[in-house]
């Protein structure tokens, strides 16, 4: 998502921000992860619309990456929708509760290993998710925490996407075996997240709900054909006033968006298929095949034809094999 990116950051009450912000330059090279579980919350295992999910208390930290949603998540009493691109860091001993439907990746680690708490990181089963009373160290690593954010709209949605399910595949294939993949993977989500874009807290548009739910309709289904005016009665709003509060809220004009959600789409295709750039650019919404060369290649730096080629090359693999993960996660997405 190219959208302003909002930080909030969620600070023990038990100390406050000047001393950690003080403590955690030094804290955060001690940072040695150990991951838990990896998992990915879709269209399979998703509750109803409206469903909450039962209240939590973290037990471990927490990366949970929004890839599709119309829900929200509370923490710690705060709401926050859940959005495509939205990024929650969250500490041991947090209040949580989601509301359907969304869709994300979720990965639990400790910040840094502790040997003595190797049985609890083999603990199996859904109780990884629900935490007690507090457990020796917190202090220490809560420190070493204090400089990542507790919420960010990521600039670059596809890249925390790519970095998320990378982590995914490998867990899902070895479990905890190869901590040595899973903690490097861990440790580049932690520094990306460092290296987003800090701005100052601003209040949110009012419109910020309705645009939302112009979203959500959008990246769910990138290839229907409609018009601007239409998108601008979904959002309850005059086409004259909702190009610019949707510009506001998503970070680029809605004909944007929409370029950009039917080019996601269009790769996926390259490589599910062996079908041509003209009949992908026709399913993929583009009534006018040389706009959709001149957008992929300004989106891609690419044109469709060098992408699937060079995505091939890259995988050693058959189409069909290449684009296994990318197929799996555009259907829990529709």
């Amino acid at each position: 998502m190219n959208g302003r990116t909002k930080i909030v950051h969620y600070l023990p009450e038990w100390k406050g921000e000047s001393f950690m912000a003080a403590r955690a330059a030094a804290d955060a090279q001690h940072i040695h992860p150990y991951v838990i579980y990896a998992g990915w919350l879709n269209g399979d295992n998703c509750p109803p619309e409206g469903s909450a999910f039962p209240p939590r208390t973290t037990k471990w930290y927490e990366l949970e990456l929004i890839v599709w949603g119309r829900g929200r998540i509370d923490t710690m009493g705060d709401r926050s929708d859940a959005f495509r691109g939205r990024l929650f860091f969250r500490r041991p001993g947090m209040r949580v509760q989601g509301f359907a439907p969304y869709h994300s990746y979720m990965i639990l680690f400790d910040l840094i290993r502790d040997p003595d708490k190797q049985a609890q990181y083999e603990e199996e089963g859904m109780g990884q998710l629900y935490g007690g009373e507090a457990w020796a160290g917190a202090e220490e690593t809560a420190a070493a925490a204090a400089s990542f954010p507790g919420i960010v709209d990521t600039e670059d949605s596809e890249a925390w996407e790519r970095l998320c399910d990378g982590l995914y595949r490998e867990y899902a294939r070895s479990g905890r075996t190869d901590q040595l993949f899973l903690k490097t993977g861990v440790l580049q989500l932690l520094l990306r997240l460092r290296q987003e874009p800090v701005s100052r807290r601003a209040p949110l548009s009012p419109h910020c709900a309705a645009i939302r739910v112009v979203q959500a309709a959008i990246d769910g289904n990138p290839a229907e054909r409609v018009t601007l005016a239409e998108l601008a009665r979904r959002a309850g709003m005059s086409r004259s006033l909702f190009g610019s509060h949707f510009t506001a809220v998503a970070g680029e004009s809605p004909i944007a968006y929409v370029n950009r959600a039917r080019i996601r789409l269009a790769k996926r295709e390259l490589l599910r298929t062996d079908d041509s750039a003209k009949e992908i650019a026709h399913r993929c919404g583009f009534e006018n095949v040389n706009y959709f060369f001149r957008v992929f290649k300004r989106l891609c730096d690419l044109t469709p034809l060098e992408y699937r080629e060079r995505a091939l090359r890259d995988s050693g693999r058959s189409g069909l094999d290449a684009a296994e993960r990318i197929t799996e996660q555009a259907r829990t997405s529709e």
